[in-house]
């Protein structure tokens, strides 16, 4: 990563930048390639080498062992500790359908599949030769984004107006089903299992639903029924999971991620909420 190209396009960055001589974790040569120019060379630090010769964008990708990686002498943990390479090549296959990617994991296609669709997995169970576990106890929160810069969610009482009708149970329950191990509420800000999670102040989620009060609050701002788009996009299964109800003035879209990023940025197309 390197401060200075991503301070140079996100305005968020640039203070941060601004306040910091330099912050890199790439090659100088990389580094100083400016933040409008694609970086055309991968290079880690890791056990395994990128193959850019058998790299196919959208299809696969291809990573031999490094033999020049000496491991640290310690149990692997996430990002840290060591990693050793067992194994002398991995081959990075892209397959956006989850019921084909689930077919070739039981068929022995492929030999691990990373985020397979929920309602998948009690058969993937039975599979022979096949297992399923949580390997990330932290998981993957579902967030709920207002476009705050967009009518009607410009207005911070609208906003405060959804707390009151927003289940995370029910929306939990929209994905796992009845496989209540698999997930988790409620969740605050920190999620559950880290160190820094809590419940305080939770309650604003985790009480009783009431939407009668929510649709009361959605009047007493004054809104005036623009269109309200809900987008969830399609690059995770566990988001288009998520069941939805369009009320009145309500839309719905599933979108890749680089779509859902340009039309949550659209004036025109109204405001959005991104799952």
């Amino acid at each position: 990563m390197s401060v200075r190209r991503w301070g140079s396009r996100d305005s968020f960055r640039q203070p941060l930048l601004a306040a910091t001589n330099e912050i890199e974790t790439m090659p100088e040569r990389m580094a100083k390639t400016p933040g409008t120019e694609q970086i055309r060379e991968t290079v880690g630090s890791g056990p395994f080498r990128f193959l850019p010769d058998q790299w196919v964008s959208g299809v696969s990708a291809a990573y031999a062992r490094f033999d020049g990686y000496v491991p640290r002498q310690e149990s692997p943990s996430f990002l840290a500790g060591g990693k050793a390479a067992n194994v002398q090549r991995v081959e990075w296959v892209v397959q956006p359908d989850p019921v084909t990617a689930a077919a070739a994991l039981r068929t022995g296609e492929v030999n691990w599949l990373e985020v397979p669709l929920i309602d998948l997995c009690p058969m993937l169970r039975q599979s022979p030769g096949a297992q399923v576990a949580v390997n990330d106890p932290f998981g993957w929160p579902l967030v709920l984004a207002l476009n705050h810069t967009q009518p009607p969610f410009n207005n911070p009482k609208l906003r405060r107006a959804l707390l009151p009708a927003i289940d995370q149970k029910t929306f939990l329950a929209s994905v796992i089903g009845d496989q209540t191990d698999l997930g988790r509420a409620p969740s605050g800000y920190f999620i559950e299992s880290q160190q820094m999670s809590s419940h305080a102040g939770l309650d604003v989620l985790s009480g009783t639903r009431d939407d009668a009060m929510a649709a009361r609050l959605v009047r007493e701002p004054g809104y005036a029924g623009e269109k309200v788009v809900m987008l969830a996009p399609t690059y995770w299964p566990v988001y288009m999971q998520i069941q939805r109800r369009p009320r009145a003035g309500e839309g719905e879209r599933q979108e890749p991620w680089a779509a859902t990023v340009q039309y949550d940025a659209a004036p025109e197309e109204g405001s959005a909420c991104a799952a």
